[in-house]
Formats: C-alpha cells, structure tokens, sequence
C-alpha cells in the first residue's frame, strides 16, 4: 500500500474519531451540567446529522467538503501532467501544428501512448496507441475475408 493512502487512511480515521468521541463528550458535560438543555442539543445533532444524511443522498458530496474543480479548455494540460506525474508514466512534450499539447507517454511495460489535445477536436482529448498483432494472430487475419476481419465478435 502506498504511503500516500496509508496517510490519509489514518489521518481520516483519527479525525473522525476524534469528532466522535468529542461531540460525545460534550453531550455528557451537557447533560451533566445542563440536563434541561441536553435533549433539545441532542434533538438537534440528530436533526442536522439526518439532513445532512438527505442531502449527501441527492446532491452525491458531504456538505462540508470542497467541489473539485473542473476540467476546462485552460487547466486541461495541467490536469494530465498531475495525472503522468501521479502514476509516475515517462512522457517526452513533442510540438506539432496540429495540436495545442502533445506528449509521448512511455507506460510500464514499454509501450508508447500519444496523448494530445488536437486544434481539430479541441474539447478532446486523444490517445493513439500502435498495437502489435502476434504472428499466430496475423496469419488467422490473413485467412479472413474482409467482412470477417472488420466484424465485431463482442
């Protein structure tokens, strides 16, 4: 696992225990010292944790966490580079005419990948890849017909 994760599983787990265990103390010093008050602040936490229940069902986020920004035309490049950076993928920044950014990505195994956004289809971004069809393979293509070969067999 990496460490990154490891850190921010712990970190998560120690925050969320000590929200736990802290609200849990101060209903029992309220109880303790104000036991009047105490089920109306009781009645209250649960009203605004049930809420909260409703809106993450709808809306699909925590109520106090922070919207991720969007991809957009102006950080598009910037985005991809994190993504090359987090998953630690060779990439060579190659110029052409054609296109706003194009980068050659070595993967893992030592295949290549041209990730590009081209002036053509600016609001996409493309991946070209060359696939290496084995001998075996090649000569059962070369007995198909062409309808054959073109057909999809999903």
């Amino acid at each position: 696992m990496p460490d990154w994760l490891l850190q921010s599983l712990v970190s998560r787990v120690v925050w969320e225990m000590a929200l736990i265990v802290g609200g849990a103390a101060v209903l029992a010093y309220l109880r303790e010292k104000v036991p009047q008050k105490s089920s109306q602040v009781l009645y209250g936490l649960v009203g605004a944790t049930m809420l909260s229940v409703l809106l993450f069902t709808f809306t699909g986020r925590a109520v106090l966490s922070k919207d991720r920004p969007e991809t957009a035309v102006d950080n598009v490049e910037q985005n991809i580079r994190t993504w090359l950076d987090t998953f630690k993928l060779g990439e060579q920044k190659q110029s052409h005419d054609a296109s706003y950014f194009t980068y050659a990505v070595t993967l893992g195994n030592g295949n290549h990948v041209i990730v590009a956004r081209t002036k053509g289809r600016d609001h996409y971004i493309t991946f070209t890849a060359s696939v290496t069809v084995s001998p075996e393979h090649a000569s059962l293509l070369a007995k198909m017909d062409t309808n054959e070969a073109q057909q999809n067999r999903g």
